[in-house]
This record gives structure tokens, C-alpha cells and sequence, in this order.
């Protein structure tokens, strides 16, 4: 969705409202279409200036199909981060900015209080081994 905007608007209001309407009807579409052993992925970056309850749509899903839900957090080491952020691995629609970046994880961010939530730290993990990690949860 994010490659159907400008970088420069990507944060606009009417722009994140815009996305928020097309991920709503993906979602339905996930539950009413998709059959209950199909596992889904779903990713998000909560802003800290955002609630933790825009992701509630995600529960709400796997209850709707009967699923279970495996939230997890990846954490990392700031200064990897940091680190990251500029790698030419990464693309798309990811921050790769530093100042931006060392801007956004100066502030604290909200999570929601599930308790299905796990973290994983990937300091030290590839994205391979990271996946294989939550894989096992």
C-alpha cells in the first residue's frame, strides 16, 4: 500500500485515514475469504504518538477466524537500529533516515497491553533467524 504514495506524504493525515480505510477492508477480506488454517502475517510500526488500539483489528481477526494470535514485538539494540536504518537491504517504504530515526525512537512507545504479546530482540539475529524464532512461538 505504502508504494501507492509519495514519500513525502506518507505521514499526512488524510493519507494514513486513506490507508487505515484500505487495511479495513483487506482485513475483512482475510476473514470472510481466507480459511481458518492458513496462517496470516501481519505487520505493523506503532508511532508513539499513535494508540497501541490501531492494531486491535489484528485480535479481532484471529478471533473471528478461530485462530490463535502470536503478537510479538521486535526489539533491537538502538544504536543497530540506528545502524539499520541507512543498510541498503532496506526498502520499500521503511524509514531510512537517521535523524529521522533517532528522532522516532527517542520517544517512548505505547504497546498494547495483551497478553499475548512476546518481544524478541534481533540485536544479534538476521532476519532468517528471526523468523525462524517466532516461527517456534
Amino acid at each position: 500500500m505504502w508504494d501507492l504514495v509519495a514519500p513525502e506524504r506518507r505521514f499526512d493525515d488524510d493519507v494514513l485515514q486513506r490507508l487505515s480505510d484500505l487495511r479495513r477492508v483487506v482485513l475483512e477480506v482475510a476473514e470472510r475469504l481466507t480459511p481458518p488454517d492458513w496462517s496470516l502475517v501481519l505487520t505493523n510500526f506503532l508511532p508513539p504518538h499513535r494508540s497501541p488500539t490501531v492494531i486491535d483489528v489484528h485480535r479481532e481477526l484471529a478471533a473471528a477466524r478461530g485462530c490463535r494470535l502470536v503478537a510479538v514485538v521486535l526489539d533491537c539494540d538502538r544504536e543497530e537500529r540506528l545502524r539499520r536504518v541507512v543498510s541498503p537491504e532496506r526498502g520499500g517504504h521503511k524509514l531510512v533516515d537517521p535523524a529521522a530515526a533517532a528522532a522516532v525512537y527517542a520517544e517512548p512507545q505505547t504497546l498494547p497491553d495483551w497478553p499475548e504479546l512476546t518481544w524478541l530482540d534481533t540485536t544479534h539475529l538476521s532476519p532468517e533467524e528471526a523468523a525462524a524464532e517466532i516461527a517456534t512461538r
